[in-house]
């Protein structure tokens, strides 16, 4: 079962936090670079979120349908 994009967000988003409070034990280069790869999946999750249709999104289709018990040669469909 896949998580919820909602708490994917805010489990990233609690990481970055969580990161910014160690940055003096950590220092600067390895928090931002953790941070950097953090963000760049929180903007993926963001960008799937908004991709995927709507659980309730209606489609629009068209069927096309034709049954011919002529010869087949009189059964022709023109545009």
């Amino acid at each position: 079962m896949r998580d919820r994009p909602e708490a994917k967000e805010e489990e990233l988003s609690t990481a970055i936090t969580g990161l910014e409070r160690q940055r003096a034990t950590l220092g600067d280069a390895v928090v931002d670079s953790a941070i950097a790869a953090l963000r760049r999946q929180l903007a993926q999750l963001k960008a799937e979120v908004i991709d995927r249709p709507q659980a309730d999104e209606r489609k629009v289709v068209t069927i096309a349908y034709l049954e011919c018990r002529l010869a087949p040669t009189a059964c022709t469909l023109s545009r």
